[in-house]
């Protein structure tokens, strides 16, 4: 024989619907009696008898199917059985009717081979000795790899106890490769734990579920059309595009999130331009139907980003985020299913809502749903995580990489294709010259962080019919600007969801965005100026208005003061975007009028960012014990030319004039009154200096003098190592960092003090945090030169000098630092090194190229870090 099927636990006790069976602890109930043992036409004729009867029937032929009978026996006089009988109650009795077969099952043991288990232990050589001597059949002997391969279909009952702890002791003590259960053949008292166990612990054991009953029977070598007329299937999904589009795992994800229902329904809730798939599914139990729930299939690492950013907002929003399922994985993709609590009626997307507005009741309501959604959000979420943090705001939002001018040179080339009425105003040539121009800004600035989607969208907020709502697709959660998600959501809103506009009405749309865009809080609809009065009776525009008016207006609730440069610089960063989401090239679901439309706003916002004394003046980030800087025009900032209004302050900290090396020994810094350069650079490096001596930074002016934070006059040399390790287990390539705080990284370094050298420095940095002891010979250069940092003055500044030290070994660990900072291994991503400034970032791509050249960092790998940082 090929196959065999194990019958658990088919007796009275946990199976029987009579009266004095009813209340055993361990009964199943009728429910699933009538589902595993019933028929309507035919009592006793239910879908696990018939299997059972067609099993036994086959089991004289030699490619038959064998059957074994497990048994509870429990005796109470025997001490070891006493514990599971007062945990349960008496069940299974020895010599009790209620330790009895089924009687309709009675008969088929009969032809079978029955195995008493006593107190819940199934006896592992008479199962050993059962499975062999069915296996060979007539023959004289089978060979050890055949008995591996026999096909073990389990059923009975106690889905998610007995039955799981057999199937695991079948795959994984006994060795059985081929080891499955369908729901149809197994049951619970328990259903809720019975599909879980199905869903999640089978598949995690590695034994197979099969949602069809035909092909469970068909793999175990039996008939179906023999017991066809218990029709037991696999969900139904529908509609039939849908289902044709699925691969065969993802169609088995669904299979498995909607087995506790006959037929699922499934509508899009979006584009699935990332790979995933976001559904809305309505459920039905042949004909009843169920409460509805929101499925997304993504890959694996994908859905394990989903999982964690529902954790981090799950007590903020509480009831408002839905309960998540355990994931659910076949070959790449992993599913999961989500439920709305206290759902009324059909739940609608507030993009549905919005691209439905058909009059004013309809926006009204529109519009009562958006405002408590955003005060949800703003309360529970975005004021109750706030915090101040200095950012480089074209570094923050990606648009400092030089793929990013060459995409939008693409996308603009694309949109130059597709013509449409009254654009002759654009100058897209200019539009290139112009981000080529303020993406290379370094520059940073004090905004607020807070906990943010990441990627809001209406598509993503849900509701029911009396105004819950709740907000899905938490992919992309963390620590973002606050003015992230705002921009997001008025983008979507102005470009991506509008499509009621004509070739005729650019020129409004056009008048409209740079109006908006000239305004950061946007007055009342009867405030406008009289050239737009068009949008308070022009239903397409005034929804977006008011939507936007709404939007802006809950973003500066939750900010200090008016200013708005990072969220028009947000607002550039997703304009831009959205001129890839390009229908005619298949990338999304603009057409040329929205594209167009996005392409007006890039121009106004590039005119405007331009012009921003944020362009126009030299850097202003300092560190909080310093005074402000003085800021001057990016052409006064060379020492070439004289700059009569240059007066910056001078600054030099205690610690630093405590630290006078000719006073203390010890000391770390230079004497106030003697302007001696203690580091020397190489011979090309030739210093300037002021009137009255003082070294001169190679930068520019900083509008600070003195020394700031700096020991050193002139050059600080700075050691910084790059140390890389290769974790298999987890990410790929790390880099260890050193944690400032939650959300803010900086590489390891060290200075250079007087009477040691670079070389020493290195070496007793990486001894001092690394267990292992690894010599710094092995380290490769990075990097010497200038390095901007904010500490820096005009007459002090940082001198980087890089190494790269790549660890052999995954398990390096490290130890606290006398720096204070904590160490920790970051996966090295682009994003990663994005987060630093210029100057570090670019350490660490020469890092990343050095470990391409090594071999260490495959070829791909390498470029596409290089291609996305900058």
């Amino acid at each position: 024989m090929r196959s065999i099927i194990i019958a658990d636990n088919l007796i009275n006790d946990y199976c029987s619907p009579e009266p004095e069976f009813r209340d055993i602890t361990l009964n199943i109930g009728i429910d699933e009696f009538m589902r595993l043992f019933e028929d309507p036409e035919e009592q006793g004729a239910g879908v696990l008898p018939a299997v059972l009867r067609e099993a036994v029937e086959s089991s004289s032929e030699d490619d038959g199917v064998g059957v074994i009978f497990l048994r509870d026996q429990h005796d109470p006089l025997n001490p070891d059985h006493q514990e599971i009988l007062l945990r349960y109650g008496d069940h299974g009795v020895v010599n009790s009717k209620g330790s009895e077969f089924l009687p309709v099952v009675a008969p088929l043991v009969q032809s079978s081979v029955a195995i008493d288990t006593p107190n819940l232990s199934v006896p592992l050589q008479d199962l050993q000795n059962a499975i062999l001597e069915l296996t060979k059949g007539r023959a004289e002997e089978v060979d050890e790899e055949a008995i591996r391969n026999v096909r073990i279909l389990l059923t009975g009952v106690h889905t998610e106890k007995r039955l799981l702890n057999i199937a695991h002791m079948l795959r994984h003590v006994m060795g059985f490769r081929n080891v499955a259960v369908t729901p149809h053949l197994i049951g619970s008292a328990n259903r809720d734990a019975h599909y879980t166990a199905l869903r999640y612990h089978y598949p995690d054991i590695l034994v197979e579920v099969f949602p069809e009953l035909s092909n469970a029977l068909t793999w175990i070598g039996l008939d179906y059309k023999k017991v066809e007329q218990h029709s037991r299937h696999a969900c139904r999904i529908e509609p039939q595009e849908i289902r044709e589009e699925f691969t065969n795992e993802q169609k088995r994800i669904v299979e498995a999130i909607c087995m506790h229902w006959t037929l699922a329904r499934l509508k899009p809730l979006k584009g699935g331009f990332s790979g995933s798939f976001l559904f809305l599914a309505d459920g039905w139990k042949d004909d009843a139907r169920t409460e509805p729930m929101v499925m997304k299939i993504d890959s694996f690492h994908s859905i394990r980003r989903e999982l964690k950013g529902y954790e981090r907002v799950k007590d903020l929003l509480g009831k408002h985020v839905p309960t998540i399922s355990p994931p659910v994985s076949f070959g790449d993709f992993t599913g999961i299913g989500m439920e709305l609590a206290t759902m009324e009626g059909n739940p609608t997307t507030l993009q549905d809502h919005f691209e439905n507005i058909a009059d004013d009741n309809l926006l009204e309501l529109f519009m009562g749903l958006f405002e408590r959604t955003l005060s949800l959000l703003a309360k529970n979420m975005y004021g109750n995580t706030l915090r101040r943090r200095h950012v480089a705001p074209y570094r923050q939002f990606m648009l400092h990489i030089s793929a990013q001018a060459e995409w939008l040179s693409g996308n603009i080339e694309s949109i130059l294709n597709q013509p449409i009425g009254h654009t002759d105003m654009l100058n897209p040539d200019m539009v290139k010259r112009m981000f080529d121009i303020v993406r290379k800004n370094d520059d940073g600035l004090e905004t607020e962080i807070c906990l943010s989607h990441g990627d809001l969208n209406l598509a993503n907020l849900i509701c029911d019919t009396i105004g819950n709502t709740w907000a899905i697709d938490w992919t992309h959660a963390d620590n973002h600007p606050l003015e992230l998600d705002f921009a997001k959501l008025e983008n979507d809103i102005k470009f991506v969801i509008s499509k009621d506009f004509e070739e005729e009405d650019f020129g409004k749309m056009h008048r409209f965005e740079e109006y908006m865009l000239e305004h950061a809080v946007l007055p009342d609809l009867n405030e406008l100026p009289q050239k737009l009065r068009y949008i308070a009776w022009d239903l397409r525009f005034k929804k977006i208005y008011l939507a936007i008016k709404n939007l802006r207006k809950t973003y500066f609730s939750l900010r200090e003061g008016s200013d708005w440069l990072m969220y028009r610089i947000a607002l550039l960063k997703y304009a831009i975007h959205t001129l890839s989401f390009d229908k005619s090239r298949n990338r999304g679901e603009c057409g040329p009028l929205q594209l167009w439309f996005a392409l007006a706003s890039v121009e106004s916002l590039l005119f405007q960012l331009v012009a921003d004394d944020f362009q126009l003046k030299i850097r202003g980030e300092r560190p909080s014990s310093y005074p402000g800087r003085q800021r001057i025009s990016i052409d006064e900032a060379t020492w070439r030319f004289d700059c009569p209004d240059y007066d910056p302050p001078y600054h030099v900290e205690a610690e630093v004039l405590e630290q006078d090396r000719t006073k203390i020994d010890g000391g770390w810094a230079d004497p106030e009154d003697e302007f001696t350069v203690s580091y020397a650079l190489s011979d090309e490096k030739k210093l300037e200096f002021s009137d009255d001596g003082k070294p001169l930074n190679p930068s520019g002016r900083t509008g600070m003098a003195g020394r700031g934070a700096l020991g050193r006059w002139g050059p600080n040399p700075l050691v910084i190592p790059v140390i890389t390790r290769y974790n298999s287990q987890k990410t790929g390539l790390e880099l260890l960092v050193c944690e400032i705080s939650e959300d803010v990284d900086s590489l390891p370094e060290d200075f250079v003090n007087f009477g040691e050298n670079v070389s020493d420095v290195l070496q007793n940095y990486i001894r001092g945090i690394l267990v292992e002891d690894i010599s710094s010979a092995n380290a490769t250069h990075l990097f010497q030169d200038y390095l901007y940092d904010a500490r820096q003055t005009d007459n002090a500044w940082i001198h980087g000098i890089a190494y790269l030290l790549h660890l052999d070994n995954e398990e390096s660990e490290v130890k606290a630092h006398k720096s204070q900072c904590r160490l920790r291994w970051q996966e090295l991503t682009p994003e990663q090194i994005n987060q630093f400034s210029i100057g570090k970032a670019t350490i660490l791509r020469n890092a990343v190229t050095e470990l391409k050249k090594q071999g260490i960092l495959e070829v791909q790998l390498a470029m596409d870090i290089l291609g996305k940082s900058g």
